[in-house]
């Protein structure tokens, strides 16, 4: 079974590197086409996949074909590839694009709705995926076996994307902006930049696998880590004190009502 990715940028190179490395699909059975030079020769250049020369190419190949271009593009892609989709799995990676929206541009309903975050460039992503009508067990199967590639997977009814791209989607830029603050302040207390990055990033990485591995609630682990009138109790109070939870939960609703908007 041949998968085609319509637009070879850093997520479908990602993908497709990732079922490779995974040994989840065969090399030899990933396709591209992208109207980029530069990036049809990095996907290939990564994965030793071949681009076709143009979506009629593709479409005729492929059993599986990934919209993986920008939004503002994929009404163009879709048009073009819809005479030759009616048989195939259409998997969207494209932000905001409704399900209903593809299945008119695409004019069937083997659709599903896919939005990965951008650790999945590194094998450790979330992906949330919806699905139109007629998609079939084989075809949630299917997708969820190409994007546990690239980390976890969970299924939503497509109501809650929204939430999902406030929270997962657009989530990784928040941590980012913690972790600079992190280091920022670790710096300014006197530690070596470069100390402070290492210190922050594992700090980070080791708390969350605690999560992931069921070591505790966050909540739990927070109490175990701080004691009465210590130095963690002593900077907890500060977070506190500027409203972080408060602050967290406006971020988060302001992302997902924005993805409303662009959708």
């Amino acid at each position: 079974m041949n998968i085609g990715f319509i637009g070879t940028g850093k997520m479908a190179t990602a993908i497709a590197r990732g079922l490779i490395r995974q040994q989840a699909w065969p090399g030899t059975a990933l396709f591209g086409v992208d109207v980029s030079a530069q990036a049809r020769a990095e996907f290939t250049a990564s994965t030793s996949a071949p681009c076709l020369p143009d979506l009629a190419a593709l479409a005729a190949k492929a059993d599986i074909l990934i919209l993986a271009v920008k939004p503002q593009d994929a009404a163009a892609a879709a048009e073009q590839v819809a005479p030759h989709s009616r048989d195939k799995l259409i998997i969207s990676i494209a932000a905001g694009l409704t399900l209903e929206k593809l299945c008119a541009w695409l004019g069937h309903r083997r659709i599903v709705r896919v939005m990965p975050n951008t650790p999945a460039t590194v094998g450790q992503g979330v992906t949330v995926y919806a699905c139109a009508p007629a998609v079939t067990e084989t075809d949630k199967q299917l997708t969820e076996r190409i994007f546990g590639a690239v980390g976890m997977v969970r299924p939503l009814p497509e109501e809650l994307l929204n939430a999902a791209t406030a929270l997962s989607g657009s989530g990784p830029a928040y941590v980012f902006e913690v972790m600079q603050a992190l280091i920022k302040a670790g710096t300014e207390v006197g530690l070596e930049p470069g100390l402070a990055r290492e210190l922050t990033a594992q700090t980070m990485l080791g708390s969350a696998a605690m999560v992931l591995q069921n070591v505790g609630s966050p909540e739990q682990l927070r109490d175990a880590v701080t004691s009465p009138g210590g130095t963690t109790e002593a900077g907890l109070r500060i977070l506190r004190k500027g409203k972080l939870e408060e602050l967290l939960s406006n971020t988060v609703r302001a992302a997902r009502d924005r993805a409303r908007e662009l959708a």
